[in-house]
């Protein structure tokens, strides 16, 4: 079955005035006839003024309608004059690999080409490409770059592929390529920018990398990677691996084994044996045989150990203290307030974990896995699988 597009109907708020409602529908008149190639070459400012449309920033109803037409044609939506207001309707994916591939890459491209316009990311290109003296000649980046044509009749007539192609890898930190004088991560930022996304920092730690040629003289950069941490919450990636917490749950019920329940046992003992304590027992907060045997008392006061902690932390404002403190003074920072509020959190929750699903683990019997994963607290999923996941990020 043929899927249909859906189209939207975009117009202006009803207290915009006359005047506003004229310039948004001169722009739209202006995009529905322009081909389909001049798209994403032309900036937001080039269609705002062929529209004649002044004081912009004076009009925020406008201006957001404005470059929300923009944009959404710039990704292939079509445009079509309708009361109450003009009627996009988005592009349909092809049924052909290549096109849909070539229609994606336009899209990303649009990105990438709005962030190479930037003055500053001009300015680095532009110091990349012109030529300084390194040693006893003149370096550009352009040096890093393969001729296609001599690699092809390279390869056409050597006998041994080795002989010209000669790739290693170069892991990108702050030092400098010997070679050529620049920056080695000026060299993967230049090289990143000719992709087809935008290049954006990613969060958490990554590692870039160059692969090079040492068969060239200046060992031209023939491929990029980069190591990152993973993204958290691809649903595609989360579902194929096992990771969704109701699938792991419908796991388990289709089939209990002991092997999980054991799992599930040292999941729970592991993050309740790494919360450090040594404070709340000697503040009284707990005793040792809480530790053994929790009740709900217990749990509550560590619940409002907790929130008297996080209160103090805001009250006081301490995270630049925390931040001034030595990295491997571990103990210092997990006695701060806003620390210790953190651990009498978790040691809370993994101990109700613990009267909850303790009996059943204890020694773990398979048959009670499905009873285990039915276990709901205040209309939130299984505390235990919630801490699980929370702890190792995926399933036995």
């Amino acid at each position: 079955m043929k899927e249909e597009a859906k189209p939207v109907t975009l117009s202006l708020p009803a207290d915009a005035s006359r005047q506003e409602t004229q310039a948004f529908a001169r722009l739209c008149t202006l995009l529905a006839s322009a081909p389909l190639e001049s798209m994403g070459v032309n900036s937001h400012d080039h269609w705002i003024q062929a529209a004649k449309i002044k004081n912009l920033y004076e009009q925020p109803l406008l201006a957001a309608a404005a470059y929300t037409a923009i944009d959404l044609v710039d990704q292939g939506w079509t445009i079509q004059a309708a009361k109450p207001g003009p009627v996009f309707t988005p592009p349909l994916a092809s049924g052909d690999r290549e096109t849909e591939k070539a229609r994606v890459q336009r899209q990303e491209h649009l990105r990438r080409d709005e962030q190479l316009r930037q003055s500053s990311v001009r300015r680095f290109v532009e110091r990349m490409e012109r030529t300084h003296q390194h040693g006893d000649r003149l370096i550009s980046i352009f040096d890093l770059m393969r001729d296609g044509r001599e690699l092809a009749d390279a390869l056409q007539s050597a006998g041994v592929t080795t002989e010209v192609i000669s790739p290693y890898v170069q892991i990108v930190d702050s030092s400098t390529c010997e070679l050529t004088g620049f920056k080695l991560h000026d060299i993967w930022r230049y090289f990143r920018h000719t992709w087809s996304n935008a290049y954006a920092t990613v969060p958490g730690r990554s590692m870039p990398i160059l692969i090079r040629d040492a068969a060239t003289e200046c060992h031209a950069v023939i491929g990029l990677a980069a190591i990152s941490s993973p993204v958290v919450q691809i649903a595609e990636r989360d579902h194929w691996m096992g990771w969704e917490t109701d699938q792991f749950l419908e796991q388990v019920r289709a089939a209990p084994t002991a092997d999980i329940a054991r799992w599930l046992a040292r999941r729970i003992k592991t993050q309740q044996e790494e919360i450090y304590v040594d404070d709340l027992l000697r503040d009284g907060v707990l005793q040792p045989t809480d530790l053994a045997a929790p009740t709900s008392e217990v749990i509550g006061q560590l619940r409002a150990d907790a929130e008297r902690h996080r209160q103090r932390h805001h009250q006081a404002s301490t995270i630049r203290e925390v931040r001034n403190i030595e990295r491997d003074a571990w103990v210092d920072r997990a006695t701060t307030d806003l620390f210790r509020s953190k651990r009498a959190a978790a040691l809370a929750e993994t101990l109700e974990v613990v009267t909850l699903l303790g009996a059943y683990l204890s020694p773990p019997q398979p048959k009670d896995l499905p009873k285990l994963s039915r276990t709901r607290r205040r209309g939130h999923r299984c505390a235990a699988w919630s801490a699980v996941h929370e702890e190792s990020g995926s399933a036995p």
